[in-house]
């Protein structure tokens, strides 16, 4: 199993005990040698975190990987988003059943919400949800061809070609022809755009093909796509909140 497959059945066996046991009956668990929680949570609590880090870093590497993170959005999404948000209607509705039981700082429920809700957020880091609409339904209505197109905000498009330009990258009034043949670069590029929340969503191959062509890189093949981008590509690139 990758990590993700780990952490995804850590996370189910937990939440399937957690919700079907009453809480009382895991309160009068025995309690392992130095350990605040009980002997049927005390695997997974102590190890929780590492399990998400392991996670957090494998989601990382294969969304930069995959040739189309949009399969990957849906997979990951209909893995984690339903189990977790089971646990989050559970535990709301069972809080003053918890904190009757006097788990007080070595409460099993809440240190494995906090894990819980790390997840969500760190899938929504790098797919994150839009107003009003379901991204995935969003992703076959509309065809970006240009990156323009796949901007949110035509204003920010113009600051990043400048930013480019500054960067020795792109010429003033040139399409950008400066890559040179390191097209895995341009691909990196398009994804740290997707990353930082520049773009309306994650761009399929076809479209980052495209996309490539206009900048005048000719064709992408899908193994420059499939393959792991430069790690140090594009530091000088902030989060579009910032900019």
């Amino acid at each position: 199993m990758d990590k993700i497959e780990t952490w995804e059945y850590s996370l189910r066996k937990f939440i399937d005990i957690a919700t079907r046991w009453s809480t009382h009956s895991i309160k009068l668990q025995t309690y392992p040698p130095n350990s605040p929680f009980s002997s049927i949570f005390w695997p997974f609590v102590k190890d929780a975190r590492a399990g998400f880090e392991g996670f957090k870093s494998e989601l990382r590497d294969q969304f930069l990987q995959v040739p189309d993170p949009n399969r990957l959005e849906t997979d990951i999404k209909d893995r984690f988003l339903t189990m977790t948000g089971h646990y989050l209607g559970w535990y709301n509705g069972h809080k003053s059943e918890i904190e009757a039981e006097g788990f007080g700082d070595h409460d099993p429920y809440a240190a494995m919400m906090s894990v819980v809700q790390s997840t969500r957020e760190q899938i929504f880091v790098w797919f994150p949800e839009t107003e009003g609409h379901d991204t995935r339904a969003a992703s076959k209505a509309t065809t970006y061809n240009d990156l323009f197109s796949a901007f949110k905000d035509p204003e920010k498009y113009q600051r990043i070609m400048n930013l480019l330009v500054t960067k020795g990258i792109c010429s003033p009034g040139n399409p950008c022809h400066h890559w040179g043949d390191i097209k895995g670069r341009f691909v990196d590029f398009l994804k740290t755009l997707h990353i930082r929340g520049y773009l309306r969503r994650n761009l399929n191959p076809e479209e980052m093909i495209a996309i490539a062509e206009k900048f005048g890189l000719g064709t992408v093949s899908r193994s420059t796509l499939r393959s792991k981008p430069l790690e140090t590509s594009f530091p000088f690139i902030p989060l579009s909140s910032t900019l």
